[in-house]
Order: structure tokens, then C-alpha cells, then sequence
């Protein structure tokens, strides 16, 4: 079989830490199977209002068998964007599932979807929270509640080990002004504890405020580790991707996912950023935003000293429950 994986419409890098985590699970759970990707809808990535008309959608063209569609989709664009793609996969007579979705459709929106979902069935929907699984349960035989497949990166083969100086600490904020935070532990014994200080206010909304970020000090080490800051997404204006000092930025995923690998922990409004830290192993300090929050609600996630820990063990169990539970979609 070909099996096209989504793996495109990266609004930020975290978008790419589950969607390549999906198409490394395929891989190893198909191995005889031919693995290839495609797009997503590109006003998900590039979002220019009037001018996406004239954007040429590709992903009707892709020769597949099997396809995957994944990320927070199940929102009221869902129909827009996903719904003739998909109608022309059911009536070319191939199969499609929704792998690690999450959404916030409620009331008419989320009526709408399930009664699209019954006319044109996926094979089988994965959720990344047990409140998407709730909206979507019993539409489909084939239904599991479990995990962000980001929690998977940590099998993902090629990503670099680092030598950096000394330890550092991964700091990620992109919805406001970087808070203080501290850091206990030491270099030889790890992380103890994190938390947050007092928060910084700004009488500039956030949209304003981030181009004046460049003329605040922030902090380059504490308590002996060095303060790495990850940018997930380029902004066309440099003041505000470099506003601040020892900024990390690439569009190479499996470098980027290195700086998580070997960082002492991560503190973050990313919930991707927080997730791939678990998957290898480390702390990490969320600010919750939203209701993808809700992907940390798990088994593998527990709170510990005012951070959030992961449970390997517990990572690699249920990668071997949703492995199993692939290999059984009614394909």
C-alpha cells in the first residue's frame, strides 16, 4: 500500500515535531509499505486572506491508497478545508483516517462535522485528548483516545546529540512577554524544581508590544545554566524573531528537535515545545494558553515540584498500544 501522510502547513516548527513523529510511526509499524507525504491546506501555514485564491491545491493529485490527516483540524475551517479532499478520496474508493486530532468545534459547527464524518467514514480517528475523542466517539468502529504522536519523537532516528559549553535551559514564550522563572538544581544533580516568578505586564497589547522586546534585558544564565530561546516561527520583522539574546532558529526539524533532546529542561507557552522535552526525558514548566493544553491530561504526564515529568515506561507502552491498534485499521 502507499500511505500519504500530511506533513506540511508548519504555521510554527512544533507542527512539525507530530507530524514527522506520524510519518516515523507509520514507517516502522508499515514497514513493507510505501511511506510518502504531502500537503496540507495552505492557508493552515500561510494565511494571506484574498490572496489564497490563487493558490493551487496540489493534494487532490497525490496517487495514494491510504490517507492521513492530523494536527488540530476539527475547527470550524474543518469542512472548508478538508471536505472536498476528502469526498474525492471516498469516491475514488480509498480510505482516509484522522491520526492524533484535536478540535475545538462545538454546537452546530461540531454537529456538522459529525454528520459529514457518517457520510464519507474515516477508517479509524485517533484523538490527542479525551475531549476531542468525546466530541468524535462512536462515529467510526475504529476509534482510539490516546496520545499526541509528538510524544513519540523520541524514537525518531538521526536527531543530533549536542556538546554545548555547559547545561542549559530551554525559555519559549510567543503569546507574551517572557516571564521570570526559577531554576532549581545544579548542573551535577539536575533539575529539582521550576517556577514561575512574577509575571511582567505590559499596558501594549501583545501584538504591539513584542516589536519592543529588543529593549529589555533578559537574562543569558541562572543558577549556573545557560538560557537557550527557541523560535518556533520566523516573523518577517528580525526585531522581533532575534529580540532577544542566544535565540535558536532553524526550519530543520530534527536539528531543532536536538536543542530538546539535550537541553535540562524546557519552559514554555508551547505545548509542543513541552511535549517533545517529556518524550526525551526532561522537565518542562508550561503556561497552559488553551485547550490544546489538554494533550498533557494523560497517562504519561504527571506534576512534580511545579513541572510537569513523563513517564518513559509509560511513553513506550502505549506506542506499543498505538502501534498495535494501527496495524488493525480496517484498511
Amino acid at each position: 500500500m502507499i500511505f500519504a501522510i500530511e506533513n506540511s502547513t508548519w504555521n510554527n516548527i512544533g507542527d512539525a515535531f507530530y507530524q514527522q513523529s506520524i510519518v516515523e510511526v507509520f514507517r516502522r509499524t508499515f514497514p513493507n509499505d510505501q511511506i510518502v507525504t504531502f500537503d496540507g491546506p495552505a492557508d493552515r501555514a500561510f494565511r494571506h486572506g484574498k490572496w489564497m485564491r490563487n493558490t493551487l491545491d496540489a493534494r487532490a493529485w497525490v496517487q495514494a491508497d491510504h490517507f492521513v490527516f492530523s494536527g488540530p483540524i476539527m475547527s470550524n475551517t474543518f469542512l472548508a478545508r478538508y471536505g472536498n479532499l476528502i469526498r474525492s478520496i471516498c469516491a475514488q474508493g480509498k480510505s482516509y483516517s484522522l491520526i492524533s486530532v484535536h478540535g475545538g468545534a462545538v454546537g452546530p459547527t461540531l454537529a456538522n462535522i459529525r454528520r459529514f464524518l457518517t457520510e464519507h467514514p474515516p477508517a479509524a480517528i485517533h484523538t490527542r485528548d479525551t475531549d476531542t475523542f468525546e466530541k468524535l466517539k462512536d462515529l467510526v468502529p475504529h476509534q482510539l483516545s490516546g496520545i499526541c504522536f509528538a510524544f513519540f519523537v523520541k524514537l525518531m532516528e538521526n536527531i543530533p546529540d549536542l556538546q554545548p559549553r555547559s547545561p542549559y535551559v530551554c525559555c519559549s514564550f510567543y503569546s507574551k512577554l517572557e516571564p521570570g522563572f526559577d531554576i532549581v538544581g545544579d548542573m551535577q544533580g539536575g533539575i529539582e524544581a521550576l517556577s514561575f516568578k512574577q509575571r511582567p505586564t505590559s499596558k501594549l497589547p501583545w501584538r504591539f508590544g513584542r516589536h519592543l522586546q529588543f529593549r529589555k534585558d533578559y537574562p543569558e544564565v541562572q543558577n549556573g545554566f545557560d538560557i537557550v530561546r527557541p523560535v518556533h516561527d520566523a516573523h518577517k520583522f528580525p526585531h522581533i524573531t532575534f529580540a532577544k539574546p542566544r535565540t535558536y532558529i532553524t526550519y530543520n526539524p530534527k536539528a531543532f528537535l536536538s536543542i530538546y533532546k539535550n537541553t535540562s529542561a524546557t519552559i514554555s507557552d508551547r505545548v509542543h515545545a513541552g511535549v517533545v522535552t517529556l518524550s526525551f526525558g526532561k522537565p518542562a514548566l508550561i503556561d497552559k494558553l488553551d485547550g490544546r493544553s489538554k494533550l498533557f491530561d494523560n497517562p504519561v504526564v504527571s506534576e512534580k515540584d511545579g513541572m510537569l515529568v513523563a513517564d518513559q515506561s509509560e511513553i513506550d507502552r502505549l506506542y506499543a498500544t498505538h502501534t498495535a491498534w494501527l496495524k488493525n485499521v480496517p484498511l
